[in-house]
C-alpha cells in the first residue's frame, strides 16, 4: 500500500471528459474539522497582492537610515495626490438606483397629469 493512497493514471487526468464528470460531484463538507473551505483563502496564498496596496498599513522601519528613508517616501507619496478609487459595482449601484428613483419620479408626474 503506497503512503497516499492510490495513484490516479496519467490518462485519466488528461481526459478532459473523465475531469469534468469528477469535478461536477464535487461537494463541500464542512463537517470536517479542518476543512479547507473554513479556512481563509490568504492564509494559504501568501504575496498576493503588493505592499504597496496597503496604504493604511506602513511598514515599520527599524534602523534610523530606514525610518529617514520610510519619512521621504511618506512624503513623496503626499506630494502626489490624491487617489481615488472608484469600483465598477459603485457605478451599476448608482446608475440602478438614479434609474430607479428617476422612474418613481416620471411615475409620480404622470400619476398627477392625471
Amino acid at each position: 500500500m503506497l503512503e497516499f493512497g492510490i495513484p490516479i493514471p496519467f490518462e485519466f487526468v488528461a481526459d478532459e471528459d473523465n475531469m469534468t464528470k469528477v469535478r461536477s460531484m464535487y461537494r463541500v463538507n464542512t463537517d470536517i474539522p479542518g476543512a479547507i473551505e473554513l479556512v481563509h483563502p490568504n492564509k494559504f496564498l501568501p504575496n498576493l497582492r503588493p505592499v504597496e496596496e496597503f496604504r493604511h498599513t506602513p511598514l515599520i522601519p527599524i534602523s534610523e537610515r530606514d525610518l529617514l528613508k520610510y519619512k521621504t517616501d511618506v512624503e513623496a507619496k503626499n506630494r502626489k495626490g490624491y487617489y481615488v478609487e472608484i469600483r465598477k459595482d459603485t457605478i451599476y449601484f448608482y446608475t440602478i438606483s438614479f434609474l430607479t428613483l428617476g422612474m418613481l419620479f416620471y411615475a409620480f408626474l404622470m400619476a398627477n397629469e392625471k
